[in-house]
Formats: structure tokens, sequence, C-alpha cells
């Protein structure tokens, strides 16, 4: 399921057959500036603990797939930090995604 979720989400930031929008058309904030908020999460200890989510966020070059990616920092830092402090530090990263991935996605994540 979670496979699907990412492959629609690179899709829609594809045009035509293959040809993605440059970074300077769509306006977007560079995959490399989230991949670094989201390690910055992570911290040193959560690496240290946790080094397929770490692995998984390096190699990750999609917007749409570090969105994906936030369920398994999430669990990451729950398990770390608690719940309530793994929310507020996603909460913090989420703007980065905005006009990136669906509103209804978006939304659904950063309300509750």
């Amino acid at each position: 399921m979670l496979e699907q979720i990412k492959r629609g989400l690179q899709r829609m930031l594809h045009v035509g057959e293959g040809a993605a929008l440059a970074p300077t058309q769509m306006g977007l904030i560079p995959v490399e500036e989230i991949r670094h908020c989201l390690l910055e999460c992570l911290g040193e200890l959560g690496s240290a603990r946790y080094p397929a989510v770490e692995r998984r966020i390096w190699l990750e070059n999609h917007v749409a797939g570090l969105w994906c990616l936030r369920a398994d920092l999430m669990a990451a830092l729950s398990d770390l930090y608690g719940e309530v402090v793994a929310l507020e530090k996603l909460r913090q990263v989420t703007p980065l995604f905005a006009g990136h991935v669906p509103q209804a996605a978006a939304f659904s994540v950063s309300e509750r």
C-alpha cells in the first residue's frame, strides 16, 4: 500500500512521459533541504538505533518518497522520545512539503 501511495505521488510530480518539472519551475524546496531536516529530526541517537531509516532518507531522491518516509521517522522518534515529542518534531517538518504533496494528504497529517 505504501509503495502504491509513493508511486502515485511521484506520478503527480511529473509532467508527460517521464519529464519531471525542474525544481525552479515548480518553486520547490530542494530535496536536499527536506532530507537534511528529516535527518536532523532523527538525530545521532536515532541514526545509531535506526540505521535503516537513516539510510532510506539518504537514498530517497524524490519529495514524494521523503513524504512517505515520515511514517518510518515517526515510528523511530516515538520509540526514542515518545509519541508527543515525535509528533511535534514532524509537525515542524511538515510545512516543507507544502505544495509538493496533495493538499488532502498534508492536511490530514498536520491537523491531527
